[in-house]
């Protein structure tokens, strides 16, 4: 069985104010990632380390939890998120991910 990574996104209040955009990525191991902007059912970020497209990541937010989504486009460290919008929660996160990026 693979090893879980448990980490808690919520962290302290003025980081959260301070760095809305960080999140965490977790394939096999857990990347720091800034969102860049949000498409849709998309998401575009800078990550420390580059994926492989096809990669099912979790994305840790502090405002919006957790949400699966898929690597569609990885050109060195920009990544490109896909999500499914089949039920509410992952629409709660992503709607908090659109606030957290802000108006473009």
């Amino acid at each position: 069985m693979a090893k879980r990574h448990v980490l808690n996104p919520r962290g302290s209040g003025p980081l959260k104010r301070r760095f809305p955009r960080q999140c965490i990525l977790i394939a096999s191991t857990p990347i720091s990632a800034m969102l860049r902007t949000m498409h849709q059912n998309q998401a575009i970020l800078e990550a420390s380390n580059s994926l492989v497209v096809g990669d099912k990541v979790e994305l840790h937010h502090a405002e919006a939890g957790m949400v699966v989504g898929q690597v569609v486009n990885a050109v060195g460290k920009r990544i490109t998120l896909a999500f499914n919008l089949g039920n509410r929660t992952s629409n709660f996160a992503l709607n908090a991910l659109r606030l957290a990026v802000g108006p473009r």
